[in-house]
Formats: C-alpha cells, sequence, structure tokens
C-alpha cells in the first residue's frame, strides 16, 4: 500500500482556486498601501510651525488639509470634518499644480537670485536697443519736419503757395512722429513690465529656496 503524498501549501491552494486569486490580493494591498503612502497631512499648529504627517492630527478641532502627492485636495474644519465637497477644490487643485510647474521651471532656470538679475539685463539690454532706434527715428524725423516746414514758410514769405504735396509731406512727417512716441510709451511699458516679472521671480525664488520642502 502507497504512503499518502503529503500536499504542500501550493498544492493546497492550487486545489481550491486561491492560488490563482493570490496575486490579484496582493497586487491590491500593495496599491492600497501606496495610495495611502502618497497623503499627507498639513496643518499650522499652536505655536505657529506648519506641520506635516502621514496621519491627521488627534485634536479633532484642529483644522487640516489633505496633500496627494503635494497637491491640496480635501480641506477639513477638524477631524474628519471636510471644509468643502471635494469637487470645488478642482480649480484649486489646477491652480497649486500650475503653480507647482512654474516653481519647479524657475529652479531650474536659475540657480541664484543673481542668475536671475542678469537674465532681466539681459532682457533690458535687448530694448534699449530698441529705444536707441525709435529715439534716432525721431531725431531724423524732427529734423526732416523743420526742414519742410522751413522751406513752406520761405515759400510763404515769398508770397508764395505752398504746394498741397509739400503740406502732405508734412503731415505724414507728423503722423510718423506721433507713432514713434506711442511707440516709445510701448516700450515704457514693456520695461516696466519685464521688471515686474523678475521682481517676482526673485521673491518667488526667495521663497522657494528658504521654506522646508513638504515631505
Amino acid at each position: 500500500m502507497d504512503a499518502p503524498k503529503k500536499r504542500t501549501l501550493t498544492g493546497i491552494l492550487q486545489a481550491s482556486g486561491l492560488f490563482l486569486a493570490l496575486p490579484l490580493v496582493i497586487a491590491l494591498g500593495l496599491a492600497t498601501t501606496a495610495q495611502a503612502a502618497s497623503n499627507t497631512y498639513r496643518w499650522v499648529d499652536a505655536e505657529g510651525k506648519t506641520m506635516y504627517s502621514p496621519v491627521p492630527p488627534t485634536d479633532p478641532d484642529q483644522p487640516y488639509a489633505l496633500l496627494r502627492d503635494g497637491v491640496v485636495v480635501q480641506q477639513f474644519i477638524g477631524l474628519d470634518k471636510p471644509e468643502k465637497p471635494d469637487s470645488e477644490f478642482a480649480e484649486q487643485r489646477r491652480a497649486e499644480e500650475a503653480q507647482r510647474k512654474a516653481d519647479n521651471l524657475l529652479l531650474v532656470q536659475f540657480g541664484s537670485v543673481e542668475d536671475i538679475d542678469q537674465a532681466r539685463d539681459a532682457e533690458l539690454v535687448n530694448l534699449r536697443y530698441d529705444f536707441n532706434l525709435l529715439d534716432g527715428t525721431w531725431e531724423s524725423l524732427r529734423k526732416s519736419l523743420n526742414g519742410l516746414i522751413g522751406v513752406a514758410a520761405d515759400r510763404q514769405r515769398a508770397g508764395l503757395t505752398v504746394p498741397r504735396h509739400e503740406l502732405e509731406q508734412i503731415e505724414a512727417v507728423r503722423k510718423r512722429m506721433q507713432a514713434n512716441r506711442e511707440a516709445r510709451l510701448e516700450l515704457d511699458g514693456r520695461e516696466k513690465q519685464i521688471r515686474g516679472e523678475y521682481d517676482a521671480k526673485k521673491q518667488r525664488f526667495q521663497r522657494l529656496s528658504t521654506e522646508p520642502a513638504a515631505p
């Protein structure tokens, strides 16, 4: 009579059909663990310090925010007390994601405040070339206008009629001078815009360089 065969754990699982289901159970468990690991809770304690933790604060009246991959997805006025439905944070999450990308780009583009100053100055140098071009054109137009007006004045003093085409030339030069000044005003606005943009970049860079990174 043959001795009974020993049944291994694998054999038992295969016989019961659990062997095939085991990888799915493990995968679901890993997915749940990964999702939980990506959640971070943030709040400001009684001393004004910003706290980060994988679990919410124990104080039932402590407001806090739930972050997922560094983005706020929900805020609470107390333990398990949502401040707003999750759907109302969609726009906020999009804005925070856009800011996060902008911050990452800023840190990639510049290594220091001095780098930002140099980039600003480079743009202003190019802008200064446009200023000089407009100012040079303005001076040429001014001289041309004075010459045309002088010729017309000489004709009038001699009792002659100023030809129509000369009057039209004077008017055309005046219009070009006006357009020139308008273009220069636009450059003035562009210069202020560049300075404002780079000032904002410097302030943001300094803040990112000093504040602690979220876990």
